[in-house]
């Protein structure tokens, strides 16, 4: 089933090209999707965001209190 849902997401899904800028909290630097809101973890070294199979992908909620 896996197979199916990555072809789906593939051409029904957000492809997260509008991003903000890149936000540090809690140790953790990371970039947000302006269309879906998908949190993607972002390196400094290659300034550049990490490919997913090397984060787990969380979804922003605004700040936390």
């Amino acid at each position: 089933m896996a197979i199916g849902r990555t072809i789906w997401n593939f051409f029904f899904g957000c492809h997260h090209r509008q991003l903000s800028r890149a936000f540090t909290s809690q140790g953790e630097t990371y970039k947000v999707c302006l269309k879906c809101g998908a949190r993607l973890a972002y390196s400094w070294e290659t300034m550049s965001v990490v490919p997913e199979k090397k984060q787990t992908r969380k979804v922003a909620n605004g700040p936390s209190r």
